[in-house]
């Protein structure tokens, strides 16, 4: 065996969504094609809404009737250097609901930031009340804001209610939280963020962070409905392996509800994985040449040297140093296998990378794939895929089975491609059919 091909060194930005590093992502529910856990802990963008973001508001007051001479509408807008307005529509109790043209019936009122901190406030006048109720009653405001592209934030929803004694109904509704950063099952070190959003429909009080069920940090909330929190832990006071982390949202009722992740700490860690391992095809015809792939990454916490070994069935031939391997560094070995000495058989292709010091993780050290090296136009025997160092209608029918399926369609199998021109054509057929009736010598 023999290099011809390349060793190439990727920085930690490798697109983690694709593990097998075949050129395609994961599409759907994982793992998929090969992709895998990698691809579900991977964090990509930030944990914002697109500018302008609302995040916080009150969302609920309770008056008495008759309405006060003003009543204060209330939003902080993060992100808001590009703001053209915030507008909060009012949707009053007597407002019919046409099928079309809803928004273009509703009072408007500007928010301003007066003085420039991000808080947007509105005074309405009694009369905006009373112009549409004579008592007991609820009005609903939507709070948008405006980029000067056009760009719209997501809308706030508040609303305003008027009680005979001005006290508002028992609050009986938890309010709702959900973690946004890390991702459920993600690998953590050092120290992370945890954060994320929460609602209420009346008014949030406060946040909790626990770990492992134990109560870790606590963080009062802006007097708002909506909110986002924020907690900084330190996993170097936590073991190695996995760890619950929940955060409780409380509104000022004592209402609560949390949401659950799970995180993998590792931190002093040394551990080398051999991700990903592919050959070319897995039926060879003697005297071509095999390319294989395999891929190793540093997933510790320490710069690693390691050395990696290419072995056909119990025979190492061929091996390669790594050295100052980075954390999060991944190299891709691309090597190539002349099959002219080979004898005809099948083969167990094992591609491992050494155990470094203290390593305790080992399962995922080594990768292997089974290969058959036979005659050309041999690719399948009583058991499909499997040759039987002949060539026969069987195998012929396979090829013909395939025909038209070209890479990269599902079907395509490279072991039906004899030119190897990513097609599975008249050519393959007609080579297959041409060497009809060859055997092992």
């Amino acid at each position: 065996m023999h290099s011809i091909g390349r060793v190439i060194t990727r920085a930690h930005q490798t697109p983690l969504l694709d593990d097998n590093n075949d050129g395609t992502g994961h599409t759907g529910p994982l793992p998929n094609g090969g992709d895998g856990t990698r691809a579900e802990a991977t964090y990509i963008g930030h944990c914002e809404w697109v500018y302008p973001w609302i995040s916080q508001s009150i969302a609920a007051q309770c008056h008495a009737w008759p309405p006060p001479s003003s009543t204060m509408l209330w939003v902080k807008v993060e992100n808001d250097s590009s703001l053209a307005s915030v507008k909060a529509l009012m949707v009053p109790p007597d407002l019919s609901f046409p099928s079309e043209g809803f928004l273009l019936n509703l009072e408007e009122f500007e928010m301003f930031d007066y003085d420039h901190d991000g808080n947007y406030t509105v005074t309405i006048p009694s009369a905006n009340f009373t112009n549409h109720a004579t008592g007991t009653s609820n009005f609903t405001f939507i709070i948008v804001a405006t980029e000067l592209n056009g760009m719209n934030s997501f809308p706030c929803v508040a609303s305003v209610e008027f009680t005979e004694t001005g006290q508002p109904p028992t609050d009986s509704v938890s309010p709702s939280v959900y973690v946004y950063r890390p991702l459920d099952e993600a690998s953590a070190r050092g120290t992370i963020v945890i954060n994320g959003t929460m609602q209420d429909e009346v008014c949030l009080q406060k946040a909790e962070l626990y770990v492992d069920g134990y109560l870790s940090q606590s963080s009062n909330l802006p007097p708002s409905s909506s909110s986002y929190f924020q907690f900084a832990l330190d996993t170097s006071t936590l073991t190695n392996g996995h760890h619950n982390i929940t955060v409780n949202a409380y509104d000022t009722s004592n209402n609560y509800s949390n949401d659950t992740i799970e995180i993998w700490v590792l931190n002093n860690v040394h551990d080398l994985a051999m991700v990903y391992l592919n050959m070319s095809r897995t039926i060879i015809a003697k005297g071509t040449t095999l390319n294989i792939e395999a891929i190793i990454v540093n997933q510790g916490t320490y710069t690693e040297n390691a050395t990696v070994a290419f072995q056909l069935n119990s025979t190492v031939v061929e091996t390669r140093t790594v050295e100052n391997m980075e954390v999060n560094g991944v190299i891709d070995f691309i090597v190539s296998w002349n099959t002219s000495e080979a004898s005809y058989d099948n083969y167990n292709m094992t591609i491992g990378v050494s155990t470094v010091p203290n390593e305790t993780d080992t399962e995922n050290n080594a990768c292997v794939l089974s290969l058959y090296i036979s005659i050309i136009g041999d690719l399948t025997g009583p058991t499909p895929f499997v040759p039987d160092g002949k060539v026969d209608v069987r195998d012929v029918a396979t090829v013909a089975r395939l025909f038209g399926a070209n890479y990269p369609n599902p079907l395509y199998n490279p072991n039906c491609d004899i030119n190897d021109d990513l097609k599975i054509d008249v050519r393959d057929v007609a080579t297959v059919s041409r060497h009809f009736g060859d055997h092992y010598p």
